[in-house]
């Protein structure tokens, strides 16, 4: 029976040679330094090493990465929410400056404008594929209320319509439920923008077909109905069809807010508000006054 290795001879002679080599080699330098020639032979050396040890230090740059992306990302959000309300504060002074002669005579302006906003990040979405909902991390601990208005950095985005004590839920704007009541910044033609169960798209109700209206108009917030404050934008007006047999133009909008792609979402809590009205029409208690139902 053959056997599977072969001892080759030329191999234990080869290893006698090397550690003979290796002796000599420690021999000399105890006694002659061969320091220079160390230092080549490291040199020589250092890519292999590098190579050898390549997995350890691309698992150690993973780790290491990952942890300082998990701090740019908390830091990354906190940035996010102060820049989505400084947006939101500039496109808004934007629009009311605009109509600025027009928020002096009304009554309660400077009470109306004032809001905290409690920031909320998304965390999930409603299953019922006919409801437009959307829940959010922030609830009645943190000061949410059924009826407030919510944004995102663009723009409107809904209302609350739920809450529990650590969550929220908000009917987006688009919701076939939802009906907003707006204006136009330019011309100030008041309409309402009604939800049409498209998350790209509003339809504006009620503009005569005398109206001035072009594609690319702004649409703003009117603040009538004391929910959503004056001058927050809406959309732009992207297709719209006169038929002179109807009294009122076809006219559909896209909305500003990003609804399938916003992470973080702002809920306008006002300083000065009596009562809340939630989307069905009904009068809401503020928190003080009366226990959420």
């Amino acid at each position: 029976m053959k056997p599977l290795f072969k001892r080759d001879a030329k191999l234990g002679s080869y290893l006698v040679r090397l550690m003979v080599v290796a002796v000599i080699l420690l021999v000399v330098d105890k006694n002659l330094g061969l320091s220079s020639l160390r230092m080549a032979l490291t040199t020589l050396s250092a890519p292999f090493y590098w190579l050898t040890s390549l997995p350890d230090r691309v698992d150690q740059w993973g780790d290491d990465n990952l942890v300082s992306r998990e701090r740019l990302m908390a830091q990354n959000a906190s940035l996010r929410a102060e820049n989505d309300q400084l947006q939101l504060l500039l496109q808004r002074f934007q629009s009311v400056t605009t109509e600025n002669d027009r928020l002096r005579q009304m009554m309660g302006a400077s009470e109306r404008l004032s809001h905290d906003v409690i920031t909320g990040q998304l965390i999930g979405v409603s299953p019922d594929p006919v409801r437009q909902v959307i829940i959010v991390d922030k609830g009645q601990d943190d000061g949410v209320r059924i009826g407030l208005p919510v944004l995102d950095r663009l723009g409107v985005a809904g209302q609350v319509i739920d809450v529990s004590a650590t969550t929220a839920s908000i009917l987006l704007l688009t919701d076939q439920s939802h009906a907003l009541p707006v204006r136009f910044l330019d011309s100030g033609i008041r309409s309402v923008a009604e939800g049409a169960g498209d998350i790209s798209q509003l339809q504006l109700l009620f503009v005569p077909q005398t109206s001035n209206v072009q594609p690319g108009d702004i649409i703003v917030t009117s603040g009538l109905g004391d929910v959503f404050p004056e001058g927050y934008p809406v959309g732009e007006v992207d297709f719209l069809l006169r038929d002179p047999n109807q009294p009122f133009m076809e006219i559909r909008i896209r909305p500003y807010a990003q609804l399938n792609r916003s992470r973080f979402y702002m809920i306008l809590v006002p300083h000065f508000d009596e009562t809340i009205v939630t989307p069905s029409g009904e009068a809401e208690p503020p928190a003080e006054l009366g226990a959420l139902t």
